[in-house]
């Protein structure tokens, strides 16, 4: 599974982008992580 600090380390560009950009991919990355447990309990 891919966490947002390997997301961090594929793409440097990433800090270019606006602080609302980040937030969403902040947020699916969470909501990912979260159907992931959901669907593997």
């Amino acid at each position: 599974m891919r966490t947002a600090q390997d997301a961090g380390r594929d793409a440097p560009q990433a800090t270019k982008l606006p602080k609302w950009v980040r937030h969403i991919v902040a947020q699916l990355n969470s909501m990912e992580s979260t159907l992931d447990l959901i669907a593997g309990s």
